[in-house]
């Protein structure tokens, strides 16, 4: 998450249920959320992994991992989160497929 938004794939998406709308028609919560992602489920044990690419314009940003639950007990047990940044000297670097993200509204 960035500034309470999800990065999904590389597009930034607010953190409601306005984001089922936003993305793909029909498709559930858990679909979206799981999009870039992987789990895997062994003796109710839950491991997963996630990777996104966001190119965000010049600013300050609060980063922030979340964790959701469809179920209403749940625990989680270590983990690691690793952030990798880079910085262009000018503005709108042509990164090809990677456009610039914008906050929705």
């Amino acid at each position: 998450m960035v500034n309470d938004h999800l990065i999904i794939l590389n597009r930034l998406l607010p953190n409601t249920d306005q984001r089922l709308d936003m993305f793909v028609t029909g498709a559930s919560r858990v679909e979206i959320d799981s999009i870039g992602g992987r789990l895997s489920a062994n003796s109710g044990l839950v491991l997963a992994a996630r990777t996104a690419m966001i190119y965000l314009p010049a600013g300050t940003y609060i980063f922030n991992v979340g964790v959701r639950s469809e179920y209403e007990l749940g625990r989680l047990f270590g983990g690691i989160v690793t952030y990798e940044l880079s910085q262009f000297d000018s503005e709108n670097q042509d990164l090809g497929d990677l456009k610039l993200a914008t906050f929705p509204s």
